[in-house]
């Protein structure tokens, strides 16, 4: 399950020890978006006023103050996918309002942007205007920013997601430069990206823990080039869930974010492939 996060305002977290706190009895006008996970359901709720929100919504959100917070709930590509357009057609079938075109082809499984023309590329974005889909892209796990063929393949990512309409290029975060020279490697793809509104978000995998994430904002914070809103964290919980510092326990890696941490992208999984 893939979500977007649109926000409006800066925002301060706030954090209970029990994550599955909610508001009961939500004001008129709101919303309550039930979804589906293998092994439960997972209510997300949307408030008027953004206080009224569940500690642990607060904190995926990236806090308590903020007026009318969105959340876009879809899916992405698979190379599990009989055919690479299923997803997709199961998205609009389904009225989910985002999607994530993920580069991951394997064995001739899958789907990546070399796939797509740009009469293709026109096309998709055509249909995500008719159907309000929100699209965002997932760059190649293997692309590593900290190397010029790596940042280079992102710079596609990002100028397939120009063509088609997308809001947000997710990449992963590599360590092997440390977290300030991560924030260094990410000033090339801001810089692509800004001018189409297109933000950046950096994903943990199992092996980035809290501390890392914290490092590398500080590192962005303490630039000149960074404006706070053009890179932000894609959450995943099942690699959070599965992180050696918080093996289990991916509230407490929510809880050990530091606040200037922006969580703008949601993977929202149960470790099961889907």
């Amino acid at each position: 399950m893939t979500c977007h996060v649109l926000t409006r305002n800066s925002v301060t977290r706030h954090v209970s020890s029990n994550p599955l706190i909610y508001e009961s009895n939500p004001e008129p006008g709101s919303v309550v978006i039930p979804f589906c996970l293998r092994g439960g359901l997972l209510l997300v709720c949307l408030w008027p006023s953004y206080t009224k929100c569940g500690p642990w919504l607060a904190h995926l959100f990236g806090g308590q103050t903020m007026a009318w917070p969105f959340l876009r709930i879809g899916n992405q590509t698979a190379f599990s996918a009989h055919h690479p357009d299923d997803p997709f057609r199961f998205a609009i079938d389904q009225g989910f309002n985002a999607f994530e075109w993920f580069n991951d082809k394997r064995h001739g499984w899958g789907w990546c942007q070399e796939d797509v023309d740009e009469f293709d590329r026109q096309q998709i974005k055509l249909l995500g205007e008719k159907h309000a889909i929100t699209f965002t892209v997932h760059a190649r796990c293997q692309a590593n920013i900290n190397t010029p063929e790596g940042r280079d393949d992102v710079l596609r990512s990002i100028a397939f997601a120009k063509d088609i309409g997308a809001v947000l290029v997710n990449v992963y975060y590599h360590g092997d430069q440390g977290p300030e020279g991560f924030a260094a490697s990410l000033r090339p793809l801001v810089e692509a990206a800004a001018p189409a509104n297109i933000r950046i978000s950096v994903e943990n995998t199992v092996f980035v823990s809290p501390d890392e994430l914290n490092q590398l904002f500080a590192s962005l914070n303490a630039t000149e080039w960074y404006r706070p809103g053009s890179v932000g964290v894609c959450f995943d919980m099942g690699h959070a869930n599965l992180c050696a510092a918080t093996r289990y326990d991916y509230v407490g890696f929510l809880k050990s974010l530091s606040p200037e941490v922006p969580i703008i992208h949601l993977h929202v999984h149960e470790n099961w492939g889907d």
